[in-house]
């Protein structure tokens, strides 16, 4: 009576064709993996990745293979043109408040911190004591707080509309 409940594997061995349907599965498989992969060069590369995702699809490993190699990569920089650091230090274009200017100012010769700075936070006016760190987003500057104690934050580039030496 229970056994009832039980399938019976041996039809199902005759009704599905076991080695079709491996088959299918490992082709199926090869064509996701190979728009996958396709993809994750593509956005290595900095392109456009759904565009290679469905190449990488229609023609399975050899687009993928044929991509890592070719495939020449964008480069940032390509996209950003740097503009030559001004010489001048009050009310700098934004432009020119960018990493490249911050490293040319934030050491003297001797590699000690220069400063004291004002810097104008969209009409937040910040009280540098120096300027700690240079990173790609942001600077990191020394400032002392109410109580006496100093601490450092961060300042992104596209907060800072203005930069002078104290």
């Amino acid at each position: 009576m229970w056994t009832e409940y039980i399938p019976n594997f041996e039809k199902l061995r005759d009704i599905a064709d076991l080695d079709i349907t491996i088959q299918y599965t490992i082709i199926w498989v090869t064509v996701v993996m190979s728009a996958c992969m396709a993809s994750s060069i593509a956005e290595k590369k900095l392109r456009a990745r759904a565009m290679h995702t469905i190449l990488g699809a229609v023609v399975p490993v050899i687009y993928p293979a044929f991509m890592s190699v070719a495939l020449p990569s964008k480069s940032k920089s390509a996209d950003k043109t740097i503009k030559p650091v001004a010489e001048e230090k009050d009310d700098l274009p934004l432009d020119d408040l960018n990493e490249a200017y911050f490293k040319s100012i934030y050491l003297d010769d001797e590699g000690n911190h220069t400063g004291p700075y004002i810097i104008d936070m969209e009409g937040e006016i910040i009280q540098g004591n120096f300027i700690a760190e240079v990173h790609p987003e942001f600077i990191s500057v020394e400032v002392t707080n109410n109580h006496g104690k100093t601490q450092r934050i961060r300042v992104p580039y596209t907060k800072i509309t203005s930069c002078s030496e104290a």
